[in-house]
């Protein structure tokens, strides 16, 4: 699944919305993903890759999934179960992912 139809889904499914029309970079007005990446950006959810770009067409990794995934709930103002780190840890793969997102994703262990 690549980074714009993952932030379609996201927002179309938290039905969020919000005004304006800044976009990021490489985000073309007639791109599928351009309406709920704009959103994205306007909110916040996502910063991007770096220089006002976000690579819609890569691929995305579950971290940033997770990590999106949690933004997007908390602004949509949804109720998560509580957890901790600890609870990331009947993932095997857990050493590899970055610190930040394990953190972010521990109040929600079954997001991925």
């Amino acid at each position: 699944m690549t980074r714009g139809e993952f932030i379609s889904f996201l927002i179309n499914a938290l039905r969020l919305d919000t005004a304006g029309t800044d976009n990021f970079a490489d985000v073309k007005s007639t791109d599928s993903c351009s309406k709920a990446l704009g959103i994205t950006k306007r909110l916040e959810i996502a910063k991007g890759t770096g220089n006002n770009k976000f690579n819609p067409k890569g691929l995305i990794i579950r971290e940033d999934r997770a990590v999106l995934t949690l933004k997007a709930i908390l602004l949509a103002e949804k109720t998560l179960a509580e957890g901790t780190s600890k609870d990331m840890t009947k993932y095997k793969d857990i050493a590899k992912v970055d610190k930040n997102a394990v953190n972010s994703s521990a109040s929600r262990s079954d997001l991925s």
